[in-house]
């Protein structure tokens, strides 16, 4: 069933908080040839048109003359005047009015001093060695006189739809919005349209844009040959559909999450984090709506109903370098690749450089070392290890299914997160649950009496002997026949019974069943802790409960309950135990311990503390 392994990032928390800040978009996207016409002057949106952008004319002027004194920095901040946001150029100053007279650039004090020929008035001082220009400076005053308008940092603004523009001299040209926003341009430029290529250009153009692959000489021939009016569309239509699509689009997507078959560093070994390419490269082929798309990359293996492409997006989580140089800090490498982490998803998700954060408050995107630092402890919250031990498949690895085999496993997926789901649900309510049922006050139920031939509940408190409960029992009780009984071992239900690893019990002839009769023998047991271990372990492998019949007259045949490394396994005799043929080593070392045990008559024996056990026919 299954292929390769991969090695994902798994995330330990859900990024949900994250995710409500990424303004993601719709759950299907448009695809009017129309759509991509309404995007021009992003950072411009919701301004009259044939005005000045703050975005796109003046912050740059104010970044690299004004920022310096008057920007987000408070520590190099002078005369308490911040220019980078509109809240702070137009509060009133402590000297009465505002730096910024809306509409009025003859009365606002900036427009004054930026003008003005006097040392001790004009900005940027001379000390900063640094002058405006004179077109600079008209720009400024432009901008005061329209309004003095700020805008959002760009990546915060959502794109409009803009009405397509009418071009007078090339109206008949424009087949499409798009068009009609080239044909104003042009217009005002005072150029006109190139002349259509001819078909063999055109093929070659668009299978260029939406592959990076050249046509094939058939379909080029095809497609000087095909008098169809929509010939060209239908050419479009085919490379959007063919797989070639999705592997050219992909490629910038995966240049920006910084993906790479290598560890990137040190030997720069190969390592398989090919899987999260595939994804990227369906996700574009199949259209999938990018709202999903970012929440499949930033917490896939915590989404409700899981499947293995969303377990493989989260490979956006482990592009970051790796590494295994020698002599490298461990923690110091873990920073680093969260730091990385960090920077992609800025990068990636919000259009921010969050960088310069990792050390201080950015200086011109609304980033805070604090924001920073707070991005690191959900992005750092992984289980991969910093160091990739120069193999390919670093853990956390995630195990692929065969292509036929992809839908059974994400059934199989999908229903382990519906039992996770109320599983949490149950661990969630555990002190309710576990109160109720301390007031209700249970005991252990009585075991149904029906052909019930044991029943042992071990709870005699002192002496070698303990009774056997069940009504009608045969035999009453039974006596140690090794080493004395030990009691008062403190277990969940009361002070009970502890078997030391040498104790055996005979229990008779009870348990002698036939190899087609059906029976059912069960009970509790606390397996000891190991000592100085500090963890639940056995001291020793060998029977719990064990029915063995004479050697001679049935051959040692029976069956066990045997204690093996904290698991219980049933044994049937012979065909488990005394095998005809050579015993295989790793049975060698249970040889001993099945041998005390296998004597006539059924047996409890061998070292856990046991609070209760049974026995039936049937």
């Amino acid at each position: 069933m299954f292929r390769r392994t991969f090695f994902i990032g798994l995330t330990a928390l859900s990024l949900g908080a994250l995710l409500a800040q990424l303004g993601c978009g719709t759950s299907q996207r448009p695809v009017s040839t129309a759509s991509a016409a309404a995007t021009a002057g992003a950072s411009g949106a919701g301004r009259v048109p044939g005005t000045l952008s703050f975005n796109e004319h003046i912050q740059p002027i104010l970044s690299e003359n004004c920022y310096a004194c008057h920007g987000p920095d408070p520590g190099s901040r002078k005369a308490e005047l911040r220019l980078d946001r509109a809240e702070h150029a137009f509060a009133p100053r402590k000297e009465g009015g505002t730096v910024i007279v809306k509409g009025k650039p003859d009365e606002s004090p900036l427009v004054r001093r930026i003008e003005s020929k006097d040392e001790k008035e004009m900005m940027p001082p001379p000390e900063a060695h640094k002058n405006l220009k004179p077109a600079q400076i008209a720009l400024l005053r432009q901008w005061v006189k329209e309004g003095a308008e700020y805008e959002e940092h760009w990546a915060f603004i959502t794109p409009r739809r803009a009405a397509p523009p009418i071009s007078v001299s090339h109206s008949g040209w424009s087949r499409n919005a798009v068009d009609r926003f080239i044909a104003a341009r042009l217009e005002r430029e005072g150029l006109a349209p190139s002349a259509e290529a001819d078909r063999r250009a055109l093929i070659r153009r668009v299978t260029f844009d939406l592959t990076g692959l050249p046509p094939t000489p058939q379909e080029v021939g095809a497609f000087v040959a095909d008098p169809a009016p929509d010939a060209y569309e239908r050419v479009a239509d085919r490379l959007l559909a063919s797989p070639r699509f999705g592997e050219h689009r992909a490629r910038y997507w995966l240049d920006y999450v910084r993906y790479a078959d290598t560890h990137g560093v040190h030997f720069d070994n190969y390592r398989a984090i090919w899987p999260y390419r595939d994804y990227v490269i369906g996700a574009f082929n199949a259209n999938k709506p990018f709202d999903r798309f970012v929440r499949e990359q930033l917490a896939g293996d915590l989404l409700p109903a899981r499947t293995v492409d969303e377990l493989a997006a989260t490979g956006f989580m482990r592009c970051n370098l790796t590494t295994n140089e020698g002599g490298t800090v461990t923690e110091e490498v873990f920073v680093n690749q969260t730091r990385d982490r960090v920077e992609a998803f800025g990068l990636t998700f919000l259009g921010l450089t969050t960088g310069c954060a990792a050390c201080h408050d950015h200086k011109f995107d609304p980033i805070k070392q604090r924001d920073f630092y707070g991005l690191a402890a959900f992005l750092g919250n992984t289980v991969e290890k910093p160091w990739d031990l120069n193999i390919a498949e670093p853990a956390p690895v995630l195990r692929l299914p065969k292509e036929m085999n992809r839908p059974m496993a994400d059934a199989v997926l999908a229903r382990r997160a519906e039992l996770q789901e109320k599983l949490d649900g149950r661990r969630a309510r555990a002190r309710e649950l576990t109160a109720a049922w301390l007031a209700a006050n249970h005991r252990p139920k009585p075991v149904a009496a029906d052909a019930l031939e044991l029943r042992l509940r071990l709870d005699e408190g002192g002496g070698d002997a303990i009774k056997n409960s069940a009504p009608g029992a045969k035999v009453a009780g039974f006596k140690a026949d090794t080493n004395p009984l030990v009691w008062g071992e403190n277990t969940w239900l009361w002070p009970s019974m502890r078997m030391d690893i040498f104790t055996r019990v005979n229990l008779g002839d009870l348990g002698d069943v036939e190899a087609n009769e059906k029976f059912s023998t069960g009970g509790w047991m606390m397996l000891r802790a190991k000592p100085g271990g500090g963890v639940r372990t056995g001291t020793g492998n060998g029977s719990l409960l064990a029915r063995m019949g004479d050697e001679k007259r049935k051959g040692g045949a029976g069956w066990e309950i045997y204690h093996e490394n904290l698991q219980l396994i049933v044994n049937l005799m012979p065909q488990t135990a005394e095998p005809s043929a050579p015993t295989p080593p790793m049975a060698a070392a249970k040889a001993p311990a099945r041998k005390n045990a296998a004597k006539k008559g059924a047996a409890a024996a061998k070292g856990p503390t046991g609070t209760a056990a049974a026995m039936k026919r049937g």
